[in-house]
């Protein structure tokens, strides 16, 4: 169960890079007429992975090996990463290497990964593993809210290239977009995480059942 989470963790690591890389990708790529055609694409195929994957990891779980939900990944990305090799062509960029690496925001990313990983800890410790007011969940959550703190004031102050640049919030536009997609993923995602786990506990069904309820995300 151990190597099962710590596997999980770095997955989902790798499944947030993806899902914001791709999009920075295709800006960076395209041209401003053809990136909403293409971040269609995306949409769709996003929308078809979130009712696909229950359905087909459910099916595995029941009549194969579970571990399958994993390994199955590999050849897809195998494939698709030769494609991009083959078929993508990059300018070169100016620079050394070590000039490259300064641009990164080391510090601010350090800063948002910590903060964000103490508050779901103090979530999810909270009236389970210890009461609200024990001692863990309190400082867990105080230093949570240190850390993010820092982050806004390193995004706004040091960092040359910030991971969140704090003068988007100051867009009235920009904004309101934000916030509602942030509510937006918030649901879809608890609504994709605990409804086959409530179909299987709550209503006894098989993984392949409980993918199959999955269909009306269509």
């Amino acid at each position: 169960m151990n190597m099962l989470i710590a596997g999980r963790a770095i997955a989902g690591c790798g499944g947030c890079g993806v899902a914001t890389m791709v999009q920075l990708i295709l800006i960076d790529l395209l041209p401003l007429r053809k990136r909403a055609t293409y971040m269609s694409y995306m949409s769709f195929t996003s929308t078809l992975a979130v009712v696909a994957g229950p359905l087909i990891g459910g099916a595995i779980a029941d009549h194969w090996v579970w571990r399958w939900c994993f390994y199955i990944n590999i050849p897809i990305c195998a494939v698709i990463g030769l494609v991009c090799i083959v078929s993508i062509r990059l300018e070169k960029q100016v620079g050394t290497a070590r000039e490259k690496l300064a641009r990164i925001d080391f510090a601010g990313a350090f800063l948002l990964l910590t903060g964000l990983v103490l508050l779901i800890l103090a979530l999810n410790w909270g009236g389970k593993s210890f009461a609200w007011k024990s001692a863990a969940v309190i400082v867990t959550l105080v230093l949570s809210i240190i850390l993010l703190g820092l982050f806004i004031y390193v995004e706004n102050s040091y960092a040359k290239e910030p991971i969140i640049p704090m003068r988007m919030f100051t867009s009235r536009m920009l904004t309101p977009a934000l916030i509602s997609q942030f509510f937006l993923g918030a649901g879809i995602t608890f609504t994709v995480l605990y409804l086959p786990v409530y179909f299987t506990v709550v209503h006894n069904a098989s993984s392949t059942t409980a993918g199959l309820y999955m269909l009306p995300y269509l």
